[in-house]
């Protein structure tokens, strides 16, 4: 018996963000290199991708624990890489977060009719991607074990 794990109550023992890894997508270096600094310094292992054709093979090679997705990439658009995500069986029940500058007052709408279960608009606060991130990989885990 595990005795750390049986102290606590069974919603809370769930893996660790240090064998977690996150696949962040975005074009922009400054942007892609903070937010890799940042998540790397909270346990998380980043994988990153300049294109959403990069992106896609990534994901496909080896599935992440969550994605990170700018909508404006140079190759494909973001929100097309996120349905080819969901499409794929591969990556399906994989979180995915989509990010954008966009001045646009339906793509909360657009985002999630490909699958992105979760949107934050550019500027964003660093702590709420965090905390969304953190909560999108524990309940993909939960789900995992319970259904799965």
């Amino acid at each position: 018996m595990n005795w750390e794990t049986a102290a606590k109550p069974a919603d809370e023992v769930v893996q660790e963000p240090s064998a977690l890894t996150v696949l962040l997508v975005d074009d922009d270096d400054t942007i892609r290199e903070s937010l890799a600094w940042r998540l790397e310094n909270l346990g998380y292992r980043v994988v990153a991708a300049a294109l959403g054709r990069e992106a896609l093979r990534i994901a496909r090679e080896n599935p992440p624990d969550a994605v990170i997705l700018d909508i404006c990439l140079p190759d494909l658009d973001g929100l097309h890489v996120c349905q080819r995500l969901v499409e794929d069986s591969r990556t399906r029940d994989v979180p995915i977060i989509v990010l954008s500058a966009l001045d646009d007052r339906d793509i909360v709408s657009r985002c999630r009719s490909v699958g992105g279960q979760f949107f934050l608009a550019k500027p964003f606060d660093l702590n709420v991607l965090v905390t969304i991130l953190d909560r999108a990989v524990r309940d993909r885990l939960w789900w995992g074990r319970e259904c799965g």
